[in-house]
């Protein structure tokens, strides 16, 4: 018996249970199956996530006249985002 896996061993080998228990058959979302949507999803965020400081400037505009701050405050709050995602 597999330990923590709760898959039982059947007579032709420990991974002959483990096939059978993952045969491909994935919940499917929005159409996909869910490993190939979650792939999705994480490289939707990850180019949104790094298209980000380069459209600064294109936003830096209107997102400082819409929050009524300085440019100065605006580019310090960036400057302050940009060194937490050094770290």
């Amino acid at each position: 018996m597999s330990i923590g896996t709760g898959i039982t061993p059947d007579r032709r080998g420990s991974r002959a249970g483990e096939e059978a228990a993952y045969s491909g058959q994935h919940k499917r979302v929005l159409g996909l199956p869910l490993p190939w949507f979650l792939t999705a999803v994480a490289t939707l965020l990850l180019c949104i996530y790094t298209a980000f400081p380069y459209t600064f400037g294109v936003f830096f505009k209107p997102i400082s006249e819409q929050l009524h701050w300085s440019r100065g405050a605006f580019s310090g709050s960036y400057a302050v985002r940009s060194v937490f995602a050094g770290l």
